[in-house]
């Protein structure tokens, strides 16, 4: 996206958009956010007990009703997810919003472990 007032434009004429994490706090208003403008919108998130699971399933009830979002319980770390979700949605713009941090390790293992099930997705396409 080379012109940010053109983001929206962009990203509505073109395949979903994966937002992983979808019911947490940033990718919960991530994904309100591009559904808003008219994006097609992929959550993925696992619902861990991180903080509370009852505050995700809200989020998602307030996302399941707009119109062009579709949400899949899955874990980031699960290379047939990913795959599936690729293969099924045609989503190739990954938004991955890191908001709980559970320090620099373990988000630098979750970035690893995306990149690397990325690369494998990608490889069996």
């Amino acid at each position: 996206m080379t012109n940010p007032a053109n983001w929206a434009d962009e990203l509505r004429s073109g395949p979903p958009v994966l937002i992983t994490g979808a019911a947490g706090f940033i990718g919960f208003f991530l994904a309100e956010r591009l559904l808003q403008a008219g994006v097609t919108v992929v959550g993925m998130d696992n619902l861990n007990s991180y903080y509370d699971p009852e505050l995700k399933k809200a989020r998602l009830d307030i996302l399941r009703q707009a119109e062009g979002f579709t949400f899949i319980e899955a874990d980031l770390t699960d290379a047939d997810a990913l795959s599936a979700i690729f293969a099924d949605h045609k989503a190739p713009s990954c938004r991955e919003p890191r908001g709980a941090s559970r320090g620099p390790l373990f988000h630098r293992q979750s970035c690893g472990i995306c990149s690397v099930q990325s690369n494998r997705v990608f490889e069996r396409a």
